[in-house]
């Protein structure tokens, strides 16, 4: 058997069991939550069946892709012969998209001759005389048509990450997706629940809260504060001390830039001017979000923010916030991070990902703690 082959045989392997896992997890959640919300939910079952199917699809699929070491492994090695791989239309034609939906096809039509999609048959054939037959066959094609951009999309999507992440998952795949899926069948029988239990009488509730209006807002915002707190207090902190240190030093220091706007948002060009014995070095303050959230430097100018989503100990996946640190200048640049996390990294444009520590130079850049940027502008060793 050829490596093409056996990729496709792999692959077909890997969507037959993607689609069952699918159809214990649509049929879990659906048959939890209808049990749940029997005594009122006799009139809108049908269309809460066909949005659970739908959100467990696209769950689903996303976390077989986004787990798929070999699939990964192929596309990056494609991308490095055809730069251009990464399209909306190599992603509809790749064997990934087509194998997927074609295993995804032919199961569905099995699937819908055993129970479990009546509520979908009524959505679409309750005032209709369509022989059974004809209605389970339409309701296969019709969930095997859903899985088709499903995964036109999901490819494209994920695809486009990995071309900027090309490191693979080291371990624990299968574990990974598995607690995901157990995730997601907590997750939406819950909030399928919560959402018919609550959604309907929502306009009652916005009437009762109306008086309520500043108080909320005056929490949401008492809650914001909090949140960015302890990103302010360290900035604060990081300026009274450098400010502090110009007096008693023989650098001279410009005007700080917006010191605090960038701790919620972008700014553009360096945040100040440090001159030591005629050298000069353009500053950018940048703010981490917590100590778990690893920053990840990349070398085309831009860095992420890795927010890591976990169940108990297990990694479910992550979501990714950019922020653009490049800045022109004609002197040495800095980039002083406050609220620094645990872990820093940085990105080869090879996609090669090392771990990097205060002093440590990314391309034009020197990357410094704000404790590590004052010792060394205090022992005068910026340029080490």
């Amino acid at each position: 058997m050829t490596k093409s082959l056996r990729y496709i045989f792999l692959s077909a392997v890997r969507a037959a069991v993607k689609f069952f896992c699918f159809f214990t997890v649509f049929t879990t959640v659906n048959t939890l939550f209808l049990g749940f919300t029997e005594k009122f939910n006799a009139e809108n079952r049908t269309g809460w069946s066909a949005a659970i199917l739908i959100f467990s699809a696209l769950s689903v699929a996303w976390v077989f892709y986004h787990y798929n070491n070999r699939a990964k492994r192929n596309f990056i090695k494609a991308l490095e012969d055809s730069p251009r791989k990464n399209t909306v239309i190599n992603a509809l034609f790749s064997s990934d998209c087509l194998t997927d939906t074609a295993v995804c096809l032919i199961l569905s039509v099995f699937t819908a001759f055993v129970p479990g999609y009546g509520d979908m048959e009524r959505l679409f054939f309750a005032s209709t005389a369509f022989h059974p037959t004809a209605q389970k066959c339409f309701i296969g094609i019709f969930i095997g048509l859903i899985f088709f951009f499903i995964h036109w999309f999901t490819v494209y999507d994920i695809r486009k990450k990995w071309a900027k992440d090309k490191e693979c998952f080291s371990k624990h795949e299968i574990l990974r997706i598995f607690a995901y899926l157990v995730f997601i069948t907590v997750m939406y029988t819950v909030g399928f629940y919560i959402a018919m239990s609550y959604l309907p009488g929502l306009p009652a509730y916005i009437f009762l809260l109306k008086e309520l209006f500043l108080y909320i807002v005056i929490a949401i915002a008492i809650s914001i504060g909090v949140v960015y707190f302890n990103r302010i207090r360290k900035r604060k902190k990081f300026i009274a001390e450098l400010k502090k240190l110009a007096e008693n030093s023989v650098y001279t220091l410009s005007k700080i830039k917006n010191p605090y706007i960038s701790v919620f948002k972008k700014t553009s060009g360096a945040s100040f001017t440090v001159t030591v014995n005629q050298k000069s070095y353009d500053c950018k303050l940048i703010s981490g979000k917590r100590k778990s959230v690893p920053i990840i430097f990349g070398s085309q100018g831009f860095l992420l923010y890795r927010h890591i989503i976990r169940l108990g100990k297990s990694e479910l996946f992550s979501v990714y916030s950019k922020y653009g640190y490049a800045f022109e200048s004609n002197t040495k640049k800095c980039l002083i991070i406050t609220c620094i996390p645990a872990n820093c990294y940085f990105k080869d444009e090879n996609g090669r990902m090392r771990k990097i520590d205060t002093g440590e130079k990314i391309g034009e850049y020197t990357v410094f703690s704000a404790s590590g940027f004052l010792g060394a502008l205090e022992r005068d060793c910026l340029d080490r």
